[in-house]
């Protein structure tokens, strides 16, 4: 696990300081939030459906989401916020009786690129805890029916604007779970989409 352990301390220490320098500035900014908008807040909720590469099988369940965005802030900041999500897929067991599943939460950076007023295509990198239980089969060995990791979480996705401060938002992930399964160092993959709807606190449309 040498080499997981040396990414995750890597990843650490670079979203800390992309966090410290994106924060410092915006919160030097003494405007109050109405006047710039509404509060720079972004929630949300979806279903997401994801190949796991545990068993042969896509799972479903409900992603939610709160995005901080520093638009408030010196234009170099625009478009950059901070996003949290939590995800818990337990639909579509394998068999009867089975009791399988897969968390995630956590947080990282996003870049919202706002050109068009109508959607918003943007891209993040998260950090997560993950965990999984009621693991079966061949494949795995027998003391892993549960087991928990830091994982992570490029991605990406689009928002379209509905109506008001409402959004509709497609997104992806593609994730890396560092597991010893095999005694050695290697990632599972699982990856998927989720679909949903946000609510923007702050501006109804903004570019």
């Amino acid at each position: 696990m040498h080499l997981a352990r040396k990414f995750q301390t890597h990843m650490k220490l670079a979203l800390a300081a992309l966090f410290v320098a994106a924060t410092v500035p915006a919160l030097s900014q003494v405007v109050p939030a109405a006047e710039k908008g509404g509060m720079p807040l972004v929630v949300g909720g979806g279903v997401s459906s994801y190949y796991t590469e545990v068993y042969v099988t896509n799972f479903q369940g409900f992603t939610v989401w709160t995005d901080w965005n520093f638009s408030q802030g010196p234009g170099y900041l625009h478009g950059l916020g901070i996003e949290a999500e939590g995800r818990d897929l337990d639909w579509g067991q394998p068999k009867r009786g089975a009791n399988w599943r897969f968390l995630t939460a956590g947080g990282g950076p996003i870049y919202t690129w706002r050109h068009f007023s109508s959607f918003h295509p943007y891209a993040k990198f998260l950090v997560n805890y993950g965990a999984q239980s009621g693991i079966t089969g061949a494949r795995f060995p027998s003391r892993y029916k549960s087991d928990k990791w830091m994982t992570y979480a490029p991605g990406g996705g689009v928002e379209v604007h509905a109506w008001g401060p409402v959004w509709l938002r497609a997104d992806y992930e593609y994730q890396f779970w560092p597991v010893d399964w095999f005694n050695r160092d290697h990632y599972l993959n699982p990856r998927g989409e989720t679909v949903g709807v946000s609510y923007n606190f702050g501006r109804k449309r903004s570019r």
